[in-house]
């Protein structure tokens, strides 16, 4: 305790009473804060499961899903509308992208198909590599939209590319939002109204929140080893013109 610090007076009988008056407060304060939170993210999960209904319609939905979330984190005014605006812009995007990920899908799960079916000894070692680049490949593309939303040049394969390097260079975290989405996808089956009501809005959350943390780092660690190297050259360029001398 530091010099003339009063401690603290004990706990009066008035006081014991009114703690659970206080915690009540504190408890409704916090359910409050979560439902000012949470209450974005139903409304585009809204948004997005009318906009879905038509089936066709999924990848384009999806996309107004994600450019909503990204705005959301980017701290942008957003509304129910986002999601709508969204998928009319970014609509021909989000079909190039969602074809390209559903054809890579439609290969590895055929892959895997040819390797349960293989009697040989080596048809082992095929699944699990078959298995192995199947949870790559999700894991990538867990990123691969937001980064394309990111991006000045709206390429599908430098997002798919710039996805695998969050995942090399951070694999813990791109583990993490994985299982986090794996994890609300099982919940959601159990409870399907969940799916209308935020499941979708909080994987595209958990995702994009994970790509604006990873990039940032990304980006100052690369900045960081930048200026070292150029300050190690001028050294060396320093020193060179010593010994000329």
């Amino acid at each position: 305790m530091l010099d003339n610090e009063q401690s603290p007076p004990g706990p009066s009988k008035g006081r014991e009473e009114t703690n659970p008056n206080i915690k009540s407060g504190n408890g409704q304060r916090g359910i409050k804060a979560l439902y000012a939170k949470t209450r974005p993210l139903i409304k585009f999960n809204l948004a997005w499961f009318v906009l879905s209904l038509p089936v066709v319609t999924i990848f384009p939905a999806l996309g107004g899903l994600y450019h909503a979330i990204l705005s959301f984190n980017q701290e942008t005014p957003v509304e129910g509308q986002t999601v709508r605006e969204g998928f009319r812009k970014f609509w021909q995007l989000s079909i190039q992208w969602g074809l390209v990920v559903l054809l890579g899908d439609l290969l590895l799960a055929g892959g895997i198909w040819l390797a349960l079916d293989i009697e040989a000894e080596w048809g082992s070692y095929a699944l699990v590599v078959g298995v192995v680049f199947a949870i790559l490949w999700v894991a990538i593309n867990q990123f691969s939209f937001p980064l394309l939303l990111l991006q000045q040049e709206k390429k599908v394969l430098t997002a798919i590319r710039n996805g695998y390097v969050i995942v090399v260079r951070r694999p813990w975290m791109a583990l993490k939002a994985l299982g986090l989405s794996l994890l609300i996808s099982l919940i959601s089956i159990l409870i399907p109204p969940l799916w209308i009501l935020i499941s979708m809005a909080l994987i595209t959350q958990i995702q994009t929140r994970t790509v604006l943390n990873v990039v940032e780092k990304i980006r100052r660690e690369d900045s960081e080893r930048d200026s070292t190297t150029t300050d190690h050259n001028e050294q060396d360029e320093g020193n060179q013109e010593n010994e000329e001398e």
